[in-house]
């Protein structure tokens, strides 16, 4: 989890990690990091102002089979975009403070589209049935069984 209340911390700090990522991939990179959706809108102008923000819909149902499935999620994700949230929402939207209340991925969705969206750069939202075509697109099947932070079929360890 990245430290929300300093972000140059040279072990957690968010944007000293995104310049560190810049640095040492000049040609470019791919984050999938839905948990750090919260902080978009704080990163936009350096970290992120080249950056391509690619928001994936996918619907409340199965998010939330998800994350009951999964202890991860459900145990600590969840737990630092709680944590996220509850500093970013009161600092930046104080007006929609009242979504706090709300399941994680509503959040997620309402923050995105009321706030976050109008002060990006470059954005485009997909939703997550269009990417099955794909060939690096893995099936609900091939999916199971993945641990934190793989990201990669077969993958033993941390990446």
């Amino acid at each position: 989890p990245w430290d929300t209340e300093d972000y140059w911390d040279p072990t957690y700090g968010l944007r000293q990690r995104f310049y560190e990522i810049n640095r040492d991939n000049p040609d470019g990179w791919v984050l999938f990091s839905p948990s750090q959706a919260a902080h978009l809108h704080r990163l936009k102008d350096e970290e992120l102002k080249d950056a391509l923000i690619v928001f994936v819909y996918k619907d409340m149902e199965s998010l939330k089979q998800y994350w009951v499935r999964n202890p991860f999620i459900r145990f600590s994700t969840h737990r630092y975009e709680s944590r996220v949230r509850g500093q970013v929402v009161p600092e930046d939207f104080p007006s929609y403070k009242h979504i706090m209340k709300w399941e994680m991925e509503e959040q997620t969705y309402e923050l995105w589209e009321q706030c976050q969206k109008p002060l990006m750069n470059n954005w485009v939202e997909i939703e997550h049935p269009t990417l099955e075509g794909h060939p690096m697109f893995l099936t609900k099947k091939d999916r199971k069984g993945f641990k934190p932070w793989q990201t990669l079929v077969n993958q033993k360890g941390h990446n």
